[in-house]
């Protein structure tokens, strides 16, 4: 990538010289290097066509911004545009695209915990490994080249899961539309019954399981361009629990041991952020609306409307500003089982400082802040080491963030003994984020209102 900004040189100082244009007129469009992806995926991801006109002030920018959005496709390792047969008396030539393909197939060993996160894992049951889920993980996600990805998970442990999930993008080469599906069953020897001063109490029996669930979902997306995408998703969900926990808990189910819905969701998505793994710029809006309880089943009738947003500054090259809003409001359903009612601790509703901790509610809204500034960043070079190319080149980039986090759930059921409900929750850190290949590993020191603190520890990976 060194040689991106040698080669924008040359060419605006070729514009110069001549005097003749000071933009270009892209007359053709060309793909290198994608021997198993279809050509329009990439040129999709495009916010440059045939025929546009780039001035060549705004020509570095462009050509940034469209290489991280070929990237995060997770398709490819590397991305270079480059201009080719420029005329520089008219401005017109020819857009080249050169790509290096990630791996598609991606065999993975699963370790998942039983429980919410690696810290409530670590710190509340003292890194217990009879609690990690062991199986094998295989995916291709790009099968017939239209990135399209087929996964199929296998899993063991105090959990057993077995997982179908296939997802195709766009139907046809010229169609918006888009396929979703997934079927799953799971059965669990323990599960969380309660919530007892912000914290999961669990109920587990090593006889017979406490938990099934079964559930399909079909799922059509809608591209309106590559910023904002629609999708309708129809879940079907059957959810079965053994009468011990009932015992502990009669409103784990309202009373019931089962709970089946149809569901419907619609959400919306406008993502405009730069490097969607760790935006450095741009923003992002969504929104979404479930509805549970359709048709047949009247186990539950509830209506969720969630709205989120994000912003990225990028200050200069070595500081970003961070900010992330997500709100849910529950328009139906005001007294829901246990069960429907998680807000804030749960999947990726994470607060600094409450690693450890769960708020239960029906209504919930927090604001997540990080000021990241780069430490290093460089590539590995493993060509004698390695003999798979896409791992030959290992990028990194190290940032140290300061994060303050302000939450809010309003819950008027099942709070007795929870404290952390219908109150202001805040709390603060520092961490360092860490950007390596694909991955993104982070390590925190944060600490809430009550003074409670810790170091914790995240993982996420764009494959």
């Amino acid at each position: 990538m060194k040689l991106f900004p040698v080669l924008l040189f040359f060419f605006l100082s070729l514009g110069a010289v001549y005097s003749q244009s000071t933009f270009i007129v892209v007359d053709t469009i060309s793909i290198v290097g994608n021997n198993t992806t279809k050509s329009y995926i990439i040129i999709n991801q495009l916010d440059i066509k045939r025929g546009d006109t780039i001035y060549f002030n705004n020509l570095a920018i462009k050509f940034k911004d469209n290489r991280n959005r070929i990237l995060d496709t997770g398709l490819f390792v590397e991305a270079i545009l480059n201009l080719k047969d420029l005329n520089t008396k008219t401005g017109h030539c020819s857009l080249e695209i050169t790509v290096k393909e990630s791996l598609f197939i991606i065999p993975k060993l699963i370790f998942d915990l039983t429980d919410r996160n690696f810290n409530e894992w670590y710190y509340e049951h003292d890194a217990d490994l009879s609690r990690i889920n062991y199986g094998i993980e295989l995916e291709h996600k790009n099968i017939t080249g239209n990135k399209d990805a087929l996964q199929f998970k296998w899993q063991r442990g105090i959990t057993h899961k077995y997982e179908m999930r296939y997802i195709r993008p766009f139907l046809k080469k010229d169609n918006r539309l888009g396929l979703i599906f997934n079927i799953l069953y799971k059965y669990s020897k323990e599960i969380a019954y309660a919530t007892l001063n912000n914290k999961l109490v669990f109920l587990k029996n090593k006889n017979y399981n406490l938990l099934k669930q079964f559930r399909v979902s079909l799922g059509l997306t809608y591209r309106t361009n590559i910023y904002d995408t629609h999708s309708f998703t129809f879940y079907y969900f059957d959810s079965n629990v053994h009468p011990d926990v009932l015992k502990k808990n009669a409103d784990y189910f309202a009373k019931t041991q089962s709970q089946k819905n149809i569901s419907l969701v619609y959400s919306f998505t406008k993502d405009k952020r730069k490097y969607k793994m760790y935006p450095n710029g741009g923003y992002l809006l969504g929104g979404q609306i479930t509805k549970r309880g359709i048709g047949i089943f009247d186990d539950i009738n509830q209506v969720d409307i969630t709205i989120n947003a994000e912003k990225y500054f990028y200050i200069n090259k070595t500081y970003i500003s961070a900010y992330i809003f997500k709100g849910k409001f529950r328009a139906l359903g005001d007294d829901l089982p246990y069960f429907n009612n998680k807000a804030i601790g749960y999947e990726d509703d994470l607060i600094n400082g409450y690693d450890l901790n769960v708020v239960d509610g029906k209504h919930f809204m927090y604001l997540k802040t990080s000021q990241r500034f780069k430490i290093f960043s460089g590539v590995m070079d493993l060509d004698r080491r390695i003999f798979i190319n896409q791992f030959k080149y290992i990028p990194y980039e190290f940032y140290l963030s300061i994060n303050f986090d302000v939450a809010y759930v309003n819950n008027n059921v099942n709070f007795v003994n929870n404290r952390f409900e219908n109150r202001i929750l805040h709390g603060h850190g520092v961490g360092i984020d860490m950007l390596i290949y694909n991955s993104l590993f982070q390590i925190n020191y944060s600490i809430n209102h009550i003074g409670e603190d810790g170091v914790f520890f995240y993982y996420k990976a764009s494959f």
